[in-house]
């Protein structure tokens, strides 16, 4: 799963090149997959979605702008404000996205294709999610994200609510734009797109993890834990076990972590890990179940243990 390199030597510049030209793919790839969700089912199907691309939906029923504009208008505020918030730190991998996701929206805009015929709104919902959730699975691969609500939820973490975890503060993000979005499309609409909600969620975790895994076990090895324990716990909400290790090549004593999360989690802790120690090593695998007396895991005399 994981493109993090753990040999005790820097990458060589070759190496650097190779991995942003392989980043630059993926990216690409997200972006068409994107677009053409966009352009090609939801807009035809007249249908909508939570977050940035939500917002948007939202402003061009009202205005009738083109998408690509609004979405560099809301995205670009949204960078601005998490840059002038939380530092460039937090948005350097974003930046890339900004530029190049509504650019594909505009060129995928000139043409003239719906992929559902007839418009039909169960279809396109479902099939939306399943594209848009190949795509974000695309950059969440290679630790990218979309100029959305990411930053925003960040942002309202820091400043307001330093208690609840940053998914949580996304989800309920989307909740308020399909709330709204229900006053413009009509509340018929609005459930469509908690229909792909759920689809690109699910979408996501059958691309990075399977059908099966629910739970995810994450092993990270690494010089800088003070910071990493700290989000484990207090981001994340999650416990965790940790002890020395000698890695074999250096001979250096790193600490090694083990958690259990959900795959969602997961990349959270990945996006983490770029900004406070890309060098560290982490292995993910997937998990069928888990017994025991950890908070949101069934406990080992409960009914499915015995099964």
């Amino acid at each position: 799963m994981t493109d993090i390199n753990y040999t005790g030597k820097e990458k060589q510049p070759k190496s650097k090149v190779k991995h942003f030209l392989i980043d630059m793919l993926f990216c690409m790839g997200s972006c068409a997959v994107g677009a053409a969700a966009i352009q090609y089912i939801m807009i035809p199907c007249g249908l909508t979605t939570g977050g940035v691309t939500g917002i948007v939906r939202i402003v061009m029923k009202l205005t009738g702008m083109d998408f690509s504009l609004l979405y560099y208008i809301f995205s670009g505020v949204i960078v601005l404000i998490t840059w002038l918030t939380l530092g460039f730190k937090q948005v350097r991998r974003v930046l890339i996205m900004f530029v190049m996701f509504p650019a594909f929206t505009w060129i995928f805009g000139h043409f003239d294709i719906q992929l559902i015929s007839g418009g039909d709104k169960l279809l396109g919902a479902i099939f939306y999610g399943i594209f848009s959730g190949i795509s974000s699975s695309l950059i969440f691969y290679r630790g990218y994200t979309y100029a959305g609500t990411d930053g925003l939820a960040k942002v309202i973490r820091k400043k307001w609510l330093p208690q609840m975890a940053q998914s949580k503060i996304m989800v309920a993000l989307d909740v308020i734009v399909i709330f709204a979005s229900a006053f413009i499309y009509g509340t018929e609409i609005a459930l469509y797109a908690i229909i792909n909600e759920l689809v690109i969620s699910e979408t996501i975790n059958v691309v990075l993890y399977g059908f099966s895994s629910k739970i995810v076990q994450l092993q990270i090895i690494t010089e800088k834990p003070d910071r990493i324990e700290h989000f484990i716990i207090n981001n994340l909400h999650r416990g965790l076990s940790m002890h020395d290790v000698m890695g074999g090549y250096t001979h250096q004593i790193r600490t090694e972590f083990r958690l259990l999360c959900s795959p969602r989690e997961s990349l959270d802790l990945k996006k983490e890990l770029i900004e406070l120690d890309p060098d560290a090593f982490v292995t993910i695998i997937r998990v069928d179940g888990v017994w025991g007396a950890g908070k949101g895991f069934s406990k080992i005399t409960d009914e499915e243990a015995d099964q």
